[in-house]
C-alpha cells in the first residue's frame, strides 16, 4: 500500500511539474512578445512620423510646381504674342552689315593705318572692338613698337654709300645704314606681342587681327615680301635715306629706301612723323630743313630725278 501510494504520488506530481514549466515558457514567451510589439509600434509611430514630414515635403513641392507652370504659361503667351522675327536683310539706314566669318577671314584688311602702327578704324568695325579693346591694342602695338625700335637703336650704325645707293647722286645726299641680327630679337618680341593680343581678344578675332598684321610686320617666319608701309623687318636691314625731291611744305617727307641684298629692295617716300626713331638722331638735320616750308623748293623736281621711284 505504501508502495502505491508513494507511485500515485509521483505520477499526479509529473503533469503538474510540466504544467508548471509550460505556463513559465508561455509567460517568457508572451514577455518577448510583449517587447517585440512595443518595438514594432514604435517603429510604426517613427514611420508615422516621417509619412507626415513627405507628405508636409509633397505638398511643398506640388506648390511650387504649380507656380512655376503659371509662369511657363504667362511667358508661352507672351512669346506666342511676339511677332515673328525677320530674317535679316541689308539696309541703306544702317551703318554697319552682318557679313560670314569665313568672309571677314578672307577680306584683305589692315590693322594699322600707318608705320606708326596707329589702329586701323575699318579694323576695329570689322572685329566689333569695344573702345577698352581698342585701347588695350593700342597700347600693345605701341609697347610692341616702342621695343623693336630700341633694339633697332642699339643695333643701327651708319655705313658709306655704295654706288648703288647713290644712284649718280652726291654723296652727301645719300646716308646709308645698316642693321643685322634681328630675326632672334623680333621672334622674341613678337612671341610676347602675340601673348598680350590673346588676353585682349578671343579665338576668332586673335586670328584675324593677328593675319591683318601682315605687312606692318613679320606675323610668322615665313618670307612674303615687303611694302612701303612695313614698320618692323626681321631680316638683315640696309636703311637708304636721302631728301625727297617732290616733298610738298604741307606734306614734308624724306626718301625712304628699304633692302636686304639678294631677297628684297624698295624705295619711296616716308613723312616726316613716320621716319622711325632709330634713324631719326641721323637724319635730324633733314627733318628740320624738310619741316620749314621756306626751305621747300618753288619748282617741281623732274620726273627722271635718280633713286627715285
Amino acid at each position: 500500500k505504501i508502495q502505491s501510494a508513494v507511485v500515485g504520488a509521483l505520477i499526479l506530481a509529473i503533469p503538474i511539474a510540466w504544467q508548471e514549466r509550460a505556463v513559465g515558457g508561455l509567460q517568457q514567451t508572451d514577455a518577448r512578445l510583449a517587447g517585440e510589439e512595443s518595438a514594432v509600434m514604435a517603429r510604426l509611430s517613427d514611420v508615422e512620423a516621417e509619412r507626415v514630414r513627405l507628405a508636409a515635403g509633397l505638398d511643398q513641392t506640388r506648390a511650387v510646381l504649380e507656380e512655376v507652370a503659371t509662369r511657363v504659361a504667362v511667358l508661352d503667351s507672351r512669346v506666342a504674342a511676339r511677332p515673328p522675327a525677320q530674317p535679316y536683310r541689308w539696309s541703306d539706314d544702317l551703318a554697319v552689315a552682318r557679313i560670314p566669318k569665313e568672309l571677314l577671314r578672307k577680306l584683305p584688311l589692315s590693322a594699322v593705318k600707318n608705320p606708326r602702327g596707329e589702329l586701323h578704324p575699318v579694323i576695329r568695325a570689322a572685329l566689333q572692338l569695344t573702345d577698352r579693346e581698342a585701347d588695350d591694342l593700342q597700347s600693345a602695338m605701341n609697347r610692341f613698337l616702342a621695343s623693336y625700335d630700341d633694339a633697332l637703336a642699339h643695333l643701327i650704325k651708319p655705313v658709306e654709300p655704295t654706288p648703288d645707293d647713290l644712284r649718280a647722286n652726291p654723296s652727301g645726299d645719300v646716308r646709308v645704314f645698316e642693321v643685322s641680327g634681328l630675326k632672334d630679337t623680333v621672334s622674341e618680341l613678337r612671341g610676347g606681342f602675340f601673348s598680350e593680343l590673346r588676353s585682349i581678344l578671343d579665338g576668332d578675332r586673335f586670328e584675324i587681327f593677328t593675319r591683318s598684321l601682315d605687312g606692318w610686320m613679320p606675323i610668322d617666319d615665313a618670307s612674303r615680301g615687303v611694302g612701303s608701309h612695313q614698320a618692323v623687318f626681321a631680316s638683315d636691314l640696309r636703311i637708304r635715306v636721302f631728301p625727297a625731291p617732290n616733298s610738298k611744305p604741307e606734306e614734308p617727307m624724306l626718301g625712304w629706301g628699304i633692302s636686304d641684298p639678294g631677297r628684297f629692295s624698295f624705295n619711296s617716300g616716308r613723312s616726316l612723323q613716320d621716319i622711325p626713331p632709330y634713324v631719326r638722331p641721323f637724319v635730324q638735320d633733314w627733318i628740320d630743313a624738310a619741316s620749314r616750308p621756306v626751305l621747300q623748293t618753288a619748282e617741281p623736281p623732274p620726273a627722271n630725278v635718280p633713286g627715285w621711284e
